[in-house]
C-alpha cells in the first residue's frame, strides 16, 4: 500500500516545494508551451475529423452497410488519432520544457538538501538539456509507438478492450514518468544508467506518470500544471531513493553519486 501511496504523497510534497521555494516562475514557459500545443492538437483533430467526415459522406451515399463500416472504422480511427495526438503533445512538451524543469528540479534539491549544481539558465545548459531530453524522449517515443502498434495488432485477435486499455495506460505512464524523472536523474547518470534506474524503480515511475497523464487529461488546466507538478514530484521521489540506498546496491557508475 505504501508503494502505491508514495507517488501521490510525492505530488503533495512536490507542490509544497514549488510554493515554499517560489518556483512557479520556472513553470511559466512550460505552461504556455503546453497550452499552445494543446490548442494545436485540438485544431488538428477537428480539422482532420471534418475532412474525414466529408470523405465518408460522399462514399456512404445512403447505403446502410457502408454507413456501418464507416461508423466503426471512423470510431477506431478517431481513437487512434486522438491517442497519437496526445502522444505527440506529451513528448513535445517534455522536450521543450527540459531547460526550465531541470532548473526547477535543481532548486528543489538545493532547498531540500542544500545541494545546487546550477540553479539558473545558461545558453550552454539550455542546449545540453534540450539535447539530452530530445535523445531520451525520442527513444521513449519510438519504443512506446512499437508497444502501441503491437497492442493494437494483438487487439485484432484478442479483443478485451479493458485489458488493452490498462496495458496502454501502463506503457504511457511509464514513459511519461521516466521523462519527468530524468530532469533529476541527468545530474547523476548518463542516459543508459537512467534507463536502468527507471527499470529498477518502475513502480515509482509508473505512479508518477499515471498521475501526470490524469492531470494532462484535464482540459487547459492540465496543460498548465501537469509538467511542473510532475517534475517536482519526480524530483522528490528520485532524490529520496538516491539518498536511501547505499552505493553498493546501485548497478550504476558510483562516481555520479558522490
Amino acid at each position: 500500500m505504501q508503494v502505491l501511496l508514495r507517488p501521490v504523497l510525492d505530488y503533495f510534497k512536490g507542490a509544497q516545494c514549488i510554493a515554499r521555494y517560489g518556483l512557479w516562475k520556472w513553470a511559466l514557459v512550460p505552461a504556455l508551451t503546453g497550452v499552445l500545443f494543446y490548442a494545436l492538437v485540438l485544431v488538428f483533430i477537428l480539422f482532420l475529423r471534418l475532412e474525414l467526415f466529408k470523405l465518408a459522406e460522399s462514399w456512404i451515399d445512403g447505403d446502410v452497410f457502408r454507413f456501418s463500416v464507416v461508423f466503426i472504422t471512423g470510431f477506431i480511427t478517431g481513437l487512434l488519432l486522438l491517442y497519437l495526438a496526445f502522444l505527440f503533445f506529451k513528448y513535445a512538451v517534455l522536450i521543450l520544457s527540459a531547460p526550465f524543469m531541470t532548473v526547477m528540479s535543481e532548486r528543489i534539491e538545493a532547498g531540500m538538501y542544500g545541494k545546487n549544481n546550477r540553479g539558473t539558465l545558461s545558453f550552454g545548459g539550455i542546449l545540453s538539456d534540450l539535447r539530452r531530453s530530445f535523445l531520451l524522449n525520442s527513444r521513449n517515443f519510438l519504443i512506446e509507438m512499437l508497444w502501441v502498434v503491437a497492442l493494437f495488432v494483438i487487439g485484432l485477435f484478442f479483443p478485451p478492450a479493458l485489458f488493452l486499455a490498462i496495458l496502454l495506460w501502463g506503457v504511457q505512464a511509464y514513459f511519461a514518468g521516466f521523462g519527468n524523472m530524468d530532469y533529476t536523474l541527468e545530474r547523476y547518470f548518463n542516459i543508459r544508467e537512467s534507463i536502468e534506474f527507471a527499470r529498477r524503480y518502475r513502480t515509482m515511475v509508473v505512479g508518477n506518470g499515471a498521475i501526470f497523464i490524469l492531470l494532462l487529461s484535464i482540459p487547459l488546466i492540465g496543460a498548465l500544471v501537469a509538467i511542473p507538478l510532475a517534475t517536482a514530484a519526480s524530483t522528490v521521489g528520485a532524490l529520496r531513493i538516491l539518498r536511501e540506498i547505499s552505493e553498493s546496491e546501485l548497478p550504476f557508475n558510483h562516481s555520479h553519486l558522490g
